[in-house]
Protein backbone atom coordinates (compact mmCIF):
# COMPACT_ATOMS: atom_id res chain seq x y z
CA UNK A 1 0.00 0.00 0.00
CA UNK A 2 3.05 2.83 0.77
CA UNK A 3 4.52 2.12 -3.26
CA UNK A 4 0.43 2.52 -4.45
CA UNK A 5 0.02 5.48 -2.54
CA UNK A 6 3.54 6.93 -3.44
CA UNK A 7 2.91 6.10 -7.44
CA UNK A 8 -0.40 7.91 -7.15
CA UNK A 9 1.05 10.81 -6.08
CA UNK A 10 3.52 10.77 -8.86
CA UNK A 11 1.00 10.36 -11.28
CA UNK A 12 -0.95 13.27 -9.64
CA UNK A 13 2.38 15.58 -10.12
CA UNK A 14 3.83 14.43 -13.15
CA UNK A 15 0.34 14.15 -15.12
CA UNK A 16 1.61 10.26 -15.45
CA UNK A 17 -0.78 7.68 -16.43
CA UNK A 18 -0.28 4.34 -13.77
CA UNK A 19 -1.31 0.73 -14.58
CA UNK A 20 -2.22 -1.31 -11.97
CA UNK A 21 -2.68 -5.20 -11.89
CA UNK A 22 -4.23 -7.27 -8.50
CA UNK A 23 -2.18 -9.94 -10.12
CA UNK A 24 1.36 -10.64 -10.07
CA UNK A 25 1.88 -10.84 -14.07
CA UNK A 26 5.39 -11.46 -13.79
CA UNK A 27 8.33 -9.31 -16.12
CA UNK A 28 7.26 -9.71 -19.66
CA UNK A 29 3.48 -8.77 -19.88
CA UNK A 30 3.29 -5.55 -17.46
CA UNK A 31 6.28 -4.50 -19.60
CA UNK A 32 5.06 -5.30 -23.22
CA UNK A 33 1.49 -3.65 -21.63
CA UNK A 34 3.20 -0.21 -20.58
CA UNK A 35 5.07 0.31 -23.88
CA UNK A 36 2.33 -0.18 -25.82
CA UNK A 37 0.32 2.61 -23.88
CA UNK A 38 3.58 5.18 -24.53
CA UNK A 39 4.19 7.70 -27.36
CA UNK A 40 7.69 9.23 -26.36
CA UNK A 41 10.55 8.46 -29.04
CA UNK A 42 12.44 6.25 -26.38
CA UNK A 43 10.82 3.44 -23.79
CA UNK A 44 13.27 2.98 -20.86
CA UNK A 45 12.93 0.15 -18.59
CA UNK A 46 13.74 0.31 -15.10
CA UNK A 47 13.20 -2.25 -12.34
CA UNK A 48 11.95 -1.15 -8.49
CA UNK A 49 15.12 -2.89 -6.77
CA UNK A 50 17.61 -0.36 -8.64
CA UNK A 51 18.59 3.53 -7.56
CA UNK A 52 19.56 5.47 -10.07
CA UNK A 53 21.83 8.62 -10.07
CA UNK A 54 20.98 12.14 -12.35
CA UNK A 55 20.93 11.53 -15.90
CA UNK A 56 20.51 8.69 -15.98
CA UNK A 57 18.15 8.29 -18.37
CA UNK A 58 19.59 10.98 -20.56
CA UNK A 59 22.52 9.17 -20.93
CA UNK A 60 20.70 6.49 -22.63
CA UNK A 61 18.53 8.15 -24.90
CA UNK A 62 22.04 10.52 -26.15
CA UNK A 63 23.81 7.44 -26.93
CA UNK A 64 20.93 5.70 -28.89
CA UNK A 65 20.20 9.04 -30.65
CA UNK A 66 23.36 9.33 -32.41
CA UNK A 67 23.57 5.71 -33.17
CA UNK A 68 20.73 4.49 -35.19
CA UNK A 69 22.77 1.31 -35.71
CA UNK A 70 22.29 0.65 -31.67
CA UNK A 71 18.66 -1.22 -31.26
CA UNK A 72 19.70 -1.36 -27.34
CA UNK A 73 21.39 -0.06 -24.36
CA UNK A 74 21.24 -0.36 -20.88
CA UNK A 75 23.87 -0.24 -17.93
CA UNK A 76 25.11 -3.61 -17.45
CA UNK A 77 25.32 -6.20 -20.21
CA UNK A 78 25.37 -10.02 -19.83
CA UNK A 79 27.82 -13.35 -21.43
CA UNK A 80 25.60 -16.22 -21.99
CA UNK A 81 26.53 -20.28 -21.29
CA UNK A 82 25.92 -22.94 -23.76
CA UNK A 83 23.02 -23.56 -21.91
CA UNK A 84 21.47 -20.27 -22.36
CA UNK A 85 21.78 -18.88 -19.02
CA UNK A 86 23.43 -16.46 -18.64
CA UNK A 87 26.68 -16.53 -16.56
CA UNK A 88 28.81 -13.69 -16.69
CA UNK A 89 29.01 -9.70 -17.44
CA UNK A 90 30.43 -7.14 -20.06
CA UNK A 91 30.70 -3.75 -21.18
CA UNK A 92 30.51 -1.93 -24.35
CA UNK A 93 29.73 -4.07 -27.20
CA UNK A 94 31.75 -7.30 -26.13
CA UNK A 95 27.98 -8.84 -24.82
CA UNK A 96 25.52 -11.26 -25.76
CA UNK A 97 22.70 -8.84 -24.32
CA UNK A 98 21.59 -6.20 -22.15
CA UNK A 99 20.19 -7.00 -19.04
CA UNK A 100 16.29 -6.06 -18.54
CA UNK A 101 16.59 -4.58 -15.33
CA UNK A 102 17.47 -1.02 -17.31
CA UNK A 103 17.18 -0.53 -20.78
CA UNK A 104 16.44 1.30 -23.65
CA UNK A 105 15.29 1.14 -26.75
CA UNK A 106 14.00 3.91 -29.28
CA UNK A 107 10.34 3.80 -30.40
CA UNK A 108 11.13 3.16 -34.22
CA UNK A 109 13.31 0.09 -33.04
CA UNK A 110 10.04 -1.27 -29.97
CA UNK A 111 7.77 -0.66 -32.94
CA UNK A 112 9.87 -3.02 -35.51
CA UNK A 113 10.84 -5.45 -33.13
CA UNK A 114 8.41 -5.39 -30.22
CA UNK A 115 9.75 -6.21 -26.97
CA UNK A 116 9.50 -9.43 -25.31
CA UNK A 117 8.18 -12.66 -26.45
CA UNK A 118 4.94 -13.41 -24.56
CA UNK A 119 3.94 -16.34 -27.07
CA UNK A 120 6.94 -18.62 -26.33
CA UNK A 121 8.14 -17.34 -22.63
CA UNK A 122 6.17 -16.64 -19.72
CA UNK A 123 6.40 -14.71 -16.35
CA UNK A 124 10.11 -13.71 -16.07
CA UNK A 125 13.72 -15.17 -17.14
CA UNK A 126 15.23 -15.07 -20.55
CA UNK A 127 13.19 -12.09 -21.94
CA UNK A 128 16.02 -9.67 -22.30
CA UNK A 129 18.68 -12.21 -23.62
CA UNK A 130 15.71 -12.97 -26.52
CA UNK A 131 14.86 -9.42 -27.20
CA UNK A 132 18.55 -8.43 -27.37
CA UNK A 133 19.19 -11.61 -29.96
CA UNK A 134 16.22 -10.21 -31.92
CA UNK A 135 17.71 -7.45 -32.39
CA UNK A 136 20.74 -8.81 -33.66
CA UNK A 137 19.21 -11.16 -35.53
CA UNK A 138 18.19 -8.07 -37.13
CA UNK A 139 21.51 -6.27 -37.99
CA UNK A 140 21.40 -4.46 -35.37
CA UNK A 141 23.94 -3.94 -32.38
CA UNK A 142 23.20 -3.68 -28.54
CA UNK A 143 25.57 -1.66 -25.82
CA UNK A 144 26.43 -1.94 -22.39
CA UNK A 145 27.55 1.43 -20.44
CA UNK A 146 30.30 1.97 -18.49
CA UNK A 147 30.26 4.44 -15.65
CA UNK A 148 27.46 3.28 -14.12
CA UNK A 149 24.42 5.69 -13.48
CA UNK A 150 21.76 2.91 -11.97
CA UNK A 151 22.90 0.27 -9.09
CA UNK A 152 20.76 -2.95 -8.97
CA UNK A 153 20.34 -4.41 -5.98
CA UNK A 154 20.53 -7.85 -7.71
CA UNK A 155 16.93 -9.83 -7.63
CA UNK A 156 15.75 -8.27 -4.16
CA UNK A 157 12.04 -8.41 -6.73
CA UNK A 158 12.57 -11.90 -7.72
CA UNK A 159 13.53 -12.81 -4.44
CA UNK A 160 10.26 -11.48 -2.94
CA UNK A 161 8.20 -13.03 -5.24
CA UNK A 162 9.41 -16.25 -5.44
CA UNK A 163 7.94 -16.71 -1.74
CA UNK A 164 4.98 -17.09 -3.22
CA UNK A 165 5.11 -18.29 -6.76
CA UNK A 166 7.55 -20.88 -8.51
CA UNK A 167 9.80 -18.91 -10.51
CA UNK A 168 11.94 -22.23 -10.89
CA UNK A 169 9.53 -23.35 -13.78
CA UNK A 170 9.13 -20.57 -15.98
CA UNK A 171 13.10 -19.78 -15.58
CA UNK A 172 14.00 -23.37 -16.76
CA UNK A 173 11.08 -23.77 -18.87
CA UNK A 174 12.34 -19.81 -21.05
CA UNK A 175 15.56 -21.58 -20.91
CA UNK A 176 14.43 -24.37 -22.40
CA UNK A 177 13.08 -22.47 -25.68
CA UNK A 178 16.17 -20.15 -25.71
CA UNK A 179 18.53 -23.26 -26.16
CA UNK A 180 16.23 -24.43 -28.97
CA UNK A 181 15.53 -21.11 -30.45
CA UNK A 182 18.94 -19.63 -30.33
CA UNK A 183 21.04 -23.34 -30.83
CA UNK A 184 23.43 -21.82 -33.39
CA UNK A 185 24.27 -18.59 -31.90
CA UNK A 186 24.71 -20.23 -28.60
CA UNK A 187 27.22 -22.47 -30.81
CA UNK A 188 29.06 -20.23 -32.86
CA UNK A 189 28.54 -16.74 -31.96
CA UNK A 190 27.79 -15.87 -28.50
CA UNK A 191 31.04 -14.16 -26.72
CA UNK A 192 32.59 -16.78 -24.62
CA UNK A 193 32.21 -18.98 -27.23
CA UNK A 194 34.57 -16.93 -29.56
CA UNK A 195 37.16 -17.38 -26.93
CA UNK A 196 38.72 -20.80 -27.04
CA UNK A 197 39.18 -22.78 -23.77
CA UNK A 198 37.26 -19.44 -22.10
CA UNK A 199 33.83 -20.81 -20.91
CA UNK A 200 31.39 -20.52 -17.63
CA UNK A 201 29.10 -23.07 -15.98
CA UNK A 202 25.66 -21.21 -15.74
CA UNK A 203 24.26 -20.68 -12.25
CA UNK A 204 21.22 -22.31 -10.97
CA UNK A 205 18.25 -20.15 -10.42
CA UNK A 206 19.37 -17.24 -8.25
Amino acid sequence: EPTRAYLEEIGRRENATLERSEENLGFIIPNNRLAALGQAPYIALLNSDTEVQPGWDITLTEFLAGRPEYGAVGYEGGLLGADAVGCGRGVGDAIDYVSGWCVCVSRRTYEAHGLFDEQNLQFAYGEDSDFSLRLQEAGLRIHALSPQLVTHFGNKTIAEVAQTRDTRTSFWANHEYLRHRWADFLAQQRILARREGNDCISPDIR
